[in-house]
């Protein structure tokens, strides 16, 4: 059987460090140490297989923590860093009481030791319960500090304590204090709706207001509604405020009320006698005489009258196919001549 003496050197726990330390100066392990030796006392040497586990009762139960290491011992003492194998979390040293259970091989020493805090601690790199915090070297983490002179570097009047307080309905919070009670104060704002105090009807438009549900309009006494149309072959005659029509049959069937002419030539007739002559030039088919003349020969004559072909005076044009002319006896030489145009 084997004997074995301990020593727990100390408990030396890590956890990342926020802000000003980092958790490398932190070491992440628990030293053991022990002294181990025959029934007689006689110190082994050698390797030896150690269980370590972490229990929180002192019999029985499962275990929290645990880790195999093979370990040299030489002239009986052995010495293992905790939690190089298997790391510790934090969280299991908030457990309360846990107790070591050590096992060489096969043999399991009882009874479990009891694991408890070192004397003092220069840096913790998470404590759990810290009454007052005015001297500690340095605490990255407190899950409870009764009294802080300051947490982040900030003393506690730049910390708001959690508001938990409520105002009733129709009424809001106008101030939080500093232990996180609040002061109400009626809402006197009766515009839900937004900032529009009224709404005023412009040109065109009628309606509006300065409360309640407000409405606007097109004014039809200043404003057209889109226009109707009428049927083929009427026409619009009136136009009424809301767009409606009042339409006509189209009654004029004159599709030709002006006159354009083109493509004119000139015609001409030439002649003489004793007596009295007339002389008619005639427009060529499709044409007609829009202007004409006439014109007395190389001995001294006069014109009796000159006119469209078919009348004295200005006959009408249309029906009319030449220009007339009546010349004095005993000229020679007497032309007549005419304008002849196509017209549309």
């Amino acid at each position: 059987m084997t004997r074995i003496c301990f020593a727990l050197l100390a408990f030396l726990l890590s956890l990342v460090a926020a802000g000003r330390r980092a958790s490398a100066d932190v070491s992440p392990y628990v030293s053991f140490s022990a002294r181990l030796a025959t029934a007689d006392g006689t110190p082994i040497d050698g390797m030896r297989r150690i269980r370590f586990a972490v229990y929180a009762a002192e019999t029985g139960g499962t275990a929290l923590w645990s880790e195999e290491s093979d370990v040299m011992v030489r002239g009986g003492f052995a010495y293992h860093p905790m939690g190089s194998e298997m790391a510790f979390d934090p969280a299991l040293f908030r457990n309360g009481a846990l107790y070591l259970e050590i096992a060489v091989g096969a043999e399991v020493f009882t009874p479990r030791l009891g694991l408890t805090s070192v004397p003092y601690a220069l840096q913790a790199s998470e404590a759990l319960f810290a009454d007052e915090a005015d001297h500690a070297v340095e605490a990255d983490h407190a899950l409870s500090a009764d009294n802080a002179t300051t947490l982040g570097g900030l003393a506690a009047s730049a910390y708001q304590r959690r508001v938990g307080a409520t105002c009733a309905a129709g009424s809001s919070i106008r101030a939080i204090a500093a232990d996180g009670t609040v002061t109400c104060e009626i809402d006197d704002d009766t515009n839900a709706g937004g900032t529009i105090t009224g709404v005023t009807a412009g040109t065109g438009l009628s309606g509006g207001g300065t409360s309640g549900s407000v409405t606007v309009s097109a004014n039809t006494a200043y404003l057209q509604r889109r226009v109707a149309s009428c049927a083929v072959n009427s026409s619009i005659r009136a136009i009424a405020e809301d767009g409606s029509v009042t339409c006509e049959p189209d009654t004029d069937t004159d599709t030709n009320t002006d006159t354009a002419f083109s493509t004119c030539v000139w015609a001409q007739a030439t002649g003489g006698m004793s007596a009295p002559v007339s002389l008619n030039v005639y427009c060529p088919s499709g044409k007609y005489p829009i202007s004409g003349g006439c014109y007395g020969g190389a001995t001294s004559s006069y014109v009796r009258r000159s006119s469209p072909s078919g009348g004295y005076g200005g006959a009408p044009m249309y029906g009319v196919s030449g220009w007339y002319c009546e010349f004095g006896a005993g000229h020679s030489d007497n032309s007549a001549f005419a304008l002849c145009c196509s017209h549309y």
